[in-house]
Protein backbone atom coordinates (compact mmCIF):
# COMPACT_ATOMS: atom_id res chain seq x y z
CA UNK A 1 0.00 0.00 0.00
CA UNK A 2 1.47 3.33 -1.02
CA UNK A 3 1.55 6.41 1.18
CA UNK A 4 -0.80 8.25 -1.21
CA UNK A 5 -3.45 5.55 -1.15
CA UNK A 6 -3.24 5.36 2.66
CA UNK A 7 -3.69 9.12 2.91
CA UNK A 8 -6.69 8.96 0.58
CA UNK A 9 -8.24 6.23 2.66
CA UNK A 10 -7.78 8.23 5.87
CA UNK A 11 -9.39 11.28 4.23
CA UNK A 12 -12.26 9.10 3.05
CA UNK A 13 -12.74 7.78 6.59
CA UNK A 14 -12.72 11.31 7.99
CA UNK A 15 -15.23 12.35 5.33
CA UNK A 16 -17.50 9.44 6.25
CA UNK A 17 -17.26 10.30 9.95
CA UNK A 18 -18.06 13.96 9.26
CA UNK A 19 -21.02 12.94 7.13
CA UNK A 20 -22.25 10.71 9.92
CA UNK A 21 -21.93 13.50 12.47
CA UNK A 22 -23.86 15.86 10.17
CA UNK A 23 -26.36 13.39 8.77
CA UNK A 24 -29.47 15.52 9.33
CA UNK A 25 -30.88 17.04 6.17
CA UNK A 26 -34.16 18.95 6.12
CA UNK A 27 -36.02 18.64 2.83
CA UNK A 28 -37.28 21.75 1.08
CA UNK A 29 -40.94 20.75 1.37
CA UNK A 30 -40.57 20.19 5.15
CA UNK A 31 -40.22 23.87 6.03
CA UNK A 32 -42.80 24.87 3.42
CA UNK A 33 -45.45 22.49 4.78
CA UNK A 34 -44.86 23.27 8.45
CA UNK A 35 -44.51 27.02 7.85
CA UNK A 36 -47.72 27.43 5.86
CA UNK A 37 -49.60 25.16 8.26
CA UNK A 38 -48.52 27.21 11.29
CA UNK A 39 -49.39 30.50 9.57
CA UNK A 40 -52.88 29.27 8.61
CA UNK A 41 -53.53 27.98 12.13
CA UNK A 42 -52.66 31.38 13.61
CA UNK A 43 -54.70 33.24 10.99
CA UNK A 44 -57.97 31.32 11.23
CA UNK A 45 -58.17 29.35 14.49
CA UNK A 46 -59.14 32.31 16.70
CA UNK A 47 -61.88 33.35 14.28
CA UNK A 48 -63.29 29.82 14.00
CA UNK A 49 -63.32 29.13 17.74
CA UNK A 50 -64.67 32.43 19.00
CA UNK A 51 -66.98 33.28 21.90
CA UNK A 52 -70.07 33.44 19.70
CA UNK A 53 -69.74 29.90 18.31
CA UNK A 54 -68.36 28.35 21.50
CA UNK A 55 -69.57 30.32 24.54
CA UNK A 56 -68.43 27.62 26.99
CA UNK A 57 -64.72 27.98 27.76
CA UNK A 58 -64.05 24.27 28.28
CA UNK A 59 -65.76 23.22 25.04
CA UNK A 60 -64.04 26.01 23.11
CA UNK A 61 -60.58 25.12 24.43
CA UNK A 62 -60.98 21.37 23.89
CA UNK A 63 -62.39 21.86 20.39
CA UNK A 64 -59.60 24.26 19.45
CA UNK A 65 -56.94 21.88 20.77
CA UNK A 66 -58.46 18.93 18.90
CA UNK A 67 -58.65 20.98 15.69
CA UNK A 68 -55.00 22.10 15.94
CA UNK A 69 -53.87 18.56 16.75
CA UNK A 70 -55.65 17.10 13.71
CA UNK A 71 -54.18 19.77 11.41
CA UNK A 72 -50.66 19.13 12.73
CA UNK A 73 -51.04 15.36 12.31
CA UNK A 74 -52.22 15.83 8.71
CA UNK A 75 -49.28 18.13 7.97
CA UNK A 76 -46.84 15.74 9.64
CA UNK A 77 -48.17 12.75 7.71
CA UNK A 78 -47.88 14.61 4.41
CA UNK A 79 -44.35 15.76 5.22
CA UNK A 80 -43.33 12.21 6.28
CA UNK A 81 -44.54 10.62 3.05
CA UNK A 82 -42.94 13.24 0.82
CA UNK A 83 -39.64 12.91 2.68
CA UNK A 84 -39.60 9.12 2.34
CA UNK A 85 -40.50 9.40 -1.35
CA UNK A 86 -37.67 11.87 -2.04
CA UNK A 87 -35.16 9.75 -0.14
CA UNK A 88 -36.17 6.62 -2.06
CA UNK A 89 -35.77 8.43 -5.37
CA UNK A 90 -32.22 9.43 -4.37
CA UNK A 91 -31.55 5.96 -2.96
CA UNK A 92 -31.03 7.45 0.53
CA UNK A 93 -32.35 6.70 3.98
CA UNK A 94 -33.22 8.82 6.99
CA UNK A 95 -30.36 8.58 9.47
CA UNK A 96 -30.80 7.41 13.05
CA UNK A 97 -29.93 10.89 14.36
CA UNK A 98 -32.60 12.55 12.22
CA UNK A 99 -35.16 9.95 13.29
CA UNK A 100 -34.48 10.81 16.92
CA UNK A 101 -34.66 14.54 16.22
CA UNK A 102 -38.08 14.07 14.64
CA UNK A 103 -39.22 12.91 18.08
CA UNK A 104 -37.84 16.13 19.56
CA UNK A 105 -39.76 18.08 16.91
CA UNK A 106 -43.05 16.42 17.83
CA UNK A 107 -42.34 16.84 21.53
CA UNK A 108 -41.96 20.61 21.08
CA UNK A 109 -45.15 20.76 18.99
CA UNK A 110 -47.02 18.85 21.70
CA UNK A 111 -45.72 21.24 24.37
CA UNK A 112 -46.92 24.26 22.38
CA UNK A 113 -50.38 22.72 21.91
CA UNK A 114 -50.65 21.98 25.64
CA UNK A 115 -49.40 25.47 26.57
CA UNK A 116 -51.97 27.02 24.25
CA UNK A 117 -54.74 24.99 25.88
CA UNK A 118 -53.54 25.90 29.38
CA UNK A 119 -53.49 29.59 28.49
CA UNK A 120 -57.17 29.37 27.52
CA UNK A 121 -57.95 28.58 31.17
CA UNK A 122 -55.25 30.40 33.13
CA UNK A 123 -54.39 33.39 30.91
CA UNK A 124 -51.03 34.53 29.57
CA UNK A 125 -52.04 34.41 25.91
CA UNK A 126 -49.91 37.51 25.27
CA UNK A 127 -46.81 35.29 25.51
CA UNK A 128 -48.02 32.49 23.21
CA UNK A 129 -46.64 33.77 19.91
CA UNK A 130 -43.29 34.70 21.43
CA UNK A 131 -43.02 31.26 23.01
CA UNK A 132 -43.93 29.66 19.69
CA UNK A 133 -41.13 31.51 17.91
CA UNK A 134 -38.62 30.64 20.64
CA UNK A 135 -39.58 26.96 20.91
CA UNK A 136 -39.58 26.32 17.16
CA UNK A 137 -36.34 28.28 16.88
CA UNK A 138 -34.87 25.92 19.45
CA UNK A 139 -36.07 22.97 17.35
CA UNK A 140 -34.30 24.36 14.27
CA UNK A 141 -31.17 25.07 16.30
CA UNK A 142 -31.03 21.48 17.61
CA UNK A 143 -31.45 20.13 14.08
CA UNK A 144 -28.70 22.47 12.89
CA UNK A 145 -26.22 21.02 15.36
CA UNK A 146 -26.26 17.77 13.33
CA UNK A 147 -26.61 19.30 9.87
CA UNK A 148 -24.51 21.20 7.36
CA UNK A 149 -27.53 23.34 6.49
CA UNK A 150 -27.91 26.80 8.00
CA UNK A 151 -30.64 25.69 10.40
CA UNK A 152 -28.80 26.87 13.49
CA UNK A 153 -28.64 30.40 12.09
CA UNK A 154 -32.38 30.48 11.52
CA UNK A 155 -33.00 28.88 14.91
CA UNK A 156 -30.99 31.50 16.77
CA UNK A 157 -32.76 34.29 14.85
CA UNK A 158 -36.17 32.90 15.79
CA UNK A 159 -35.19 32.53 19.45
CA UNK A 160 -33.92 36.13 19.56
CA UNK A 161 -37.03 37.31 17.69
CA UNK A 162 -39.34 35.57 20.15
CA UNK A 163 -37.55 36.82 23.25
CA UNK A 164 -37.21 40.35 21.86
CA UNK A 165 -40.92 40.68 21.04
CA UNK A 166 -41.73 39.60 24.58
CA UNK A 167 -39.11 41.73 26.35
CA UNK A 168 -39.93 44.84 24.29
CA UNK A 169 -43.65 44.49 25.15
CA UNK A 170 -44.65 45.01 21.54
CA UNK A 171 -48.36 45.24 20.73
CA UNK A 172 -49.96 41.82 20.51
CA UNK A 173 -51.22 42.48 16.99
CA UNK A 174 -47.67 43.21 15.80
CA UNK A 175 -46.32 40.07 17.50
CA UNK A 176 -49.07 38.00 15.87
CA UNK A 177 -48.24 39.28 12.39
CA UNK A 178 -44.50 38.79 12.97
CA UNK A 179 -45.24 35.16 13.83
CA UNK A 180 -47.50 34.71 10.79
CA UNK A 181 -44.95 36.16 8.37
CA UNK A 182 -42.11 34.22 10.01
CA UNK A 183 -43.85 30.93 9.31
CA UNK A 184 -45.82 31.75 6.18
CA UNK A 185 -43.05 33.63 4.35
CA UNK A 186 -39.85 33.15 6.34
CA UNK A 187 -39.88 29.37 6.43
CA UNK A 188 -40.54 28.84 2.70
CA UNK A 189 -37.76 31.35 1.99
CA UNK A 190 -35.50 29.48 4.39
CA UNK A 191 -36.39 26.20 2.64
CA UNK A 192 -34.98 27.65 -0.58
CA UNK A 193 -31.90 29.10 1.10
CA UNK A 194 -30.68 26.06 3.08
CA UNK A 195 -29.71 24.26 -0.14
CA UNK A 196 -28.47 27.32 -2.05
CA UNK A 197 -24.71 27.10 -2.58
CA UNK A 198 -24.16 30.83 -2.89
CA UNK A 199 -25.85 31.62 0.42
CA UNK A 200 -24.04 28.81 2.24
CA UNK A 201 -20.67 29.70 0.70
CA UNK A 202 -19.36 31.55 3.75
CA UNK A 203 -20.46 33.23 6.97
CA UNK A 204 -20.76 36.67 5.36
CA UNK A 205 -23.29 35.42 2.80
CA UNK A 206 -25.28 33.75 5.56
CA UNK A 207 -25.28 36.96 7.56
CA UNK A 208 -26.51 39.00 4.59
CA UNK A 209 -29.28 36.47 3.95
CA UNK A 210 -30.24 36.58 7.62
CA UNK A 211 -30.68 40.36 7.46
CA UNK A 212 -32.80 40.03 4.33
CA UNK A 213 -34.79 37.22 5.95
CA UNK A 214 -35.57 39.34 9.00
CA UNK A 215 -36.58 42.28 6.79
CA UNK A 216 -38.99 40.09 4.83
CA UNK A 217 -40.66 39.20 8.13
CA UNK A 218 -40.59 42.48 10.05
CA UNK A 219 -41.39 45.03 7.35
CA UNK A 220 -44.65 43.41 6.14
CA UNK A 221 -45.72 42.68 9.72
CA UNK A 222 -45.26 46.30 10.73
CA UNK A 223 -47.01 47.50 7.55
CA UNK A 224 -50.08 45.32 8.17
CA UNK A 225 -50.24 46.47 11.79
CA UNK A 226 -49.98 50.10 10.69
CA UNK A 227 -52.78 49.63 8.17
CA UNK A 228 -55.02 48.21 10.90
CA UNK A 229 -54.67 51.46 12.86
CA UNK A 230 -55.87 53.64 9.99
CA UNK A 231 -58.81 55.88 10.73
CA UNK A 232 -62.28 54.47 10.21
CA UNK A 233 -64.28 55.96 7.35
CA UNK A 234 -67.82 55.32 8.63
CA UNK A 235 -70.11 58.30 9.42
CA UNK A 236 -69.87 59.76 12.93
CA UNK A 237 -72.84 60.21 15.27
CA UNK A 238 -72.93 61.45 18.85
CA UNK A 239 -74.13 59.32 21.73
CA UNK A 240 -77.22 61.50 22.19
CA UNK A 241 -78.13 61.13 18.51
CA UNK A 242 -77.60 57.39 18.72
CA UNK A 243 -79.91 57.09 21.75
CA UNK A 244 -82.67 58.93 19.92
CA UNK A 245 -82.72 56.46 17.03
CA UNK A 246 -85.74 54.12 17.02
CA UNK A 247 -83.57 51.13 16.07
CA UNK A 248 -79.92 50.29 15.52
CA UNK A 249 -78.74 51.68 12.16
CA UNK A 250 -77.63 49.28 9.45
CA UNK A 251 -74.08 49.29 8.21
CA UNK A 252 -71.06 50.76 9.96
CA UNK A 253 -71.18 53.88 12.11
CA UNK A 254 -68.92 55.52 14.66
CA UNK A 255 -70.48 56.53 17.97
CA UNK A 256 -68.68 59.27 19.90
CA UNK A 257 -68.70 58.90 23.68
CA UNK A 258 -67.58 62.12 25.40
CA UNK A 259 -65.52 62.22 28.58
CA UNK A 260 -67.74 62.08 31.65
CA UNK A 261 -70.12 59.49 30.19
CA UNK A 262 -71.25 56.95 32.78
CA UNK A 263 -70.58 53.34 31.77
CA UNK A 264 -72.46 50.76 33.85
CA UNK A 265 -70.61 47.46 34.32
CA UNK A 266 -72.40 44.30 35.46
CA UNK A 267 -70.43 41.89 37.63
CA UNK A 268 -71.10 38.18 37.46
CA UNK A 269 -68.93 36.17 39.86
CA UNK A 270 -69.47 32.42 40.07
CA UNK A 271 -67.71 29.75 42.05
CA UNK A 272 -68.06 26.91 44.46
CA UNK A 273 -68.35 29.16 47.53
CA UNK A 274 -69.51 32.49 46.01
CA UNK A 275 -72.73 33.55 44.39
CA UNK A 276 -74.31 36.90 43.50
CA UNK A 277 -78.09 36.81 43.68
CA UNK A 278 -78.72 40.31 42.28
CA UNK A 279 -75.67 40.80 40.00
CA UNK A 280 -74.56 44.25 41.18
CA UNK A 281 -73.98 47.05 38.70
CA UNK A 282 -71.25 49.64 39.15
CA UNK A 283 -71.05 52.87 37.16
CA UNK A 284 -67.70 54.04 35.85
CA UNK A 285 -67.01 57.38 34.21
CA UNK A 286 -64.99 57.85 31.03
CA UNK A 287 -61.89 59.91 31.64
CA UNK A 288 -61.32 60.57 27.91
CA UNK A 289 -63.36 60.83 24.74
CA UNK A 290 -63.82 57.49 22.99
CA UNK A 291 -65.09 56.72 19.49
CA UNK A 292 -66.48 53.21 18.99
CA UNK A 293 -67.09 51.60 15.60
CA UNK A 294 -70.36 49.68 15.38
CA UNK A 295 -71.85 47.52 12.63
CA UNK A 296 -75.58 46.87 12.61
CA UNK A 297 -75.76 48.05 16.21
CA UNK A 298 -72.94 45.86 17.54
CA UNK A 299 -69.39 47.00 18.36
CA UNK A 300 -66.82 45.65 15.91
CA UNK A 301 -64.03 45.86 18.49
CA UNK A 302 -62.34 48.90 16.96
CA UNK A 303 -62.11 52.07 19.01
CA UNK A 304 -60.22 55.37 19.29
CA UNK A 305 -59.26 57.07 22.52
CA UNK A 306 -59.04 60.87 22.23
CA UNK A 307 -56.56 61.66 19.44
CA UNK A 308 -54.76 58.32 19.47
CA UNK A 309 -54.70 55.92 16.53
CA UNK A 310 -57.47 53.41 16.02
CA UNK A 311 -57.08 50.22 18.04
CA UNK A 312 -58.76 46.86 18.47
CA UNK A 313 -60.13 45.59 21.75
CA UNK A 314 -58.70 42.07 21.52
CA UNK A 315 -55.16 43.40 21.03
CA UNK A 316 -54.85 46.66 22.96
CA UNK A 317 -56.70 46.14 26.22
CA UNK A 318 -55.27 44.49 29.32
CA UNK A 319 -56.91 43.88 32.69
CA UNK A 320 -54.38 43.13 35.40
CA UNK A 321 -55.25 42.13 38.96
CA UNK A 322 -52.68 43.83 41.16
CA UNK A 323 -54.05 42.82 44.55
CA UNK A 324 -56.45 40.29 46.04
CA UNK A 325 -56.68 40.62 49.83
CA UNK A 326 -59.08 38.85 52.18
CA UNK A 327 -59.91 40.14 55.66
CA UNK A 328 -61.80 38.82 58.67
CA UNK A 329 -62.07 41.53 61.29
CA UNK A 330 -64.32 41.38 64.40
CA UNK A 331 -65.94 44.73 63.60
CA UNK A 332 -66.45 44.16 59.86
CA UNK A 333 -66.64 40.41 59.37
CA UNK A 334 -65.37 38.81 56.15
CA UNK A 335 -64.22 41.17 53.41
CA UNK A 336 -62.36 40.82 50.10
CA UNK A 337 -60.50 43.73 48.49
CA UNK A 338 -59.74 43.45 44.76
CA UNK A 339 -57.52 45.92 42.95
CA UNK A 340 -57.35 45.78 39.15
CA UNK A 341 -55.70 47.93 36.53
CA UNK A 342 -57.11 48.50 33.05
CA UNK A 343 -54.25 49.07 30.61
CA UNK A 344 -54.61 50.49 27.13
CA UNK A 345 -51.55 49.82 24.96
CA UNK A 346 -51.37 52.09 21.95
Amino acid sequence: MTRTSASEQIEAIHSMMSTGHHSVRIETHTLVIWGITAALIILFTADIFNHERFPDLAIRSISMTAFITVILIIAGTLEYRLTRKNREQRDETVSFVQTQLIKVWWLILALLVIINMAMQFFGGGYMLYSLTLSFMGMALYIHGLFSRQMLSWAGVCMIILGLTTLAAKLPLQLIEWITIFCYGVGWPLLAWAINHRGINKNQLHRLLFTLIWLSVILVPAYTVTLMASEAATAPYITLDEYRQLPAAPSGKHIVQLPAGTDIPINYNVQGGILDIPDKPELAFTLAKDIAIEIENGKPTGRFQIADQSWQEFRYNFRIRFTRLLSRLAPDQGPRIDVNMKVINQD
